[in-house]
Order: C-alpha cells, then sequence, then structure tokens
C-alpha cells in the first residue's frame, strides 16, 4: 500500500488517466470514431467501473468512470454530427 492505497489502484487508476488525456484530441477534433465503437466502449467501461468499486478500488472506479463519460461525449458528438447532415 502507498498513502494507504492498494498498489494495484494507483496502476489501474494511473493507466485509466493515460487512456482518458488519449481521447482528448479526439473530443476537441471534427473526426470522430465510429458510433457504436463509442456506445459499446462507454456501456462496457461502465460494467468495469462498478467491478473495481466493488473490489474496493475507489481511485480505478472514480476515473474508469470519467474515462466513459468522456466515451459518452465522444458518441453524443458522432450523433449529433450525423443528425445534422
Amino acid at each position: 500500500m502507498i498513502f494507504g492505497i492498494p498498489w494495484q489502484d494507483l496502476v489501474l487508476s494511473g493507466g485509466n488517466v493515460v487512456l482518458g488525456l488519449a481521447l482528448l484530441p479526439s473530443i476537441f477534433s471534427r473526426e470522430k470514431p465510429a458510433l457504436a465503437t463509442s456506445v459499446m466502449t462507454c456501456c462496457v467501461l461502465a460494467a468495469f467501473t462498478l467491478t473495481v468499486f466493488t473490489l474496493g478500488l475507489v481511485a480505478t472506479a472514480i476515473v474508469t468512470g470519467v474515462v466513459s463519460a468522456l466515451w459518452g461525449v465522444l458518441a453524443a458528438q458522432e450523433y449529433l454530427i450525423h443528425r445534422r447532415s
């Protein structure tokens, strides 16, 4: 444990922070991933969020929930782009 947090929680949450940061260029660009990809990834990450929370990995659950929400933003953006065209 580091600062009372299991090392696994630190590694998993750190990795998810990197993945979340990697999504920012997609969120701010005009090109978006396919809607199905964004929706499925959002849903799977939401399930992962609940799973790691039940394991007591709270930091990982919070960060994974944020990354899931970022994929939801991408899904919404792609939906709105196609809806307007």
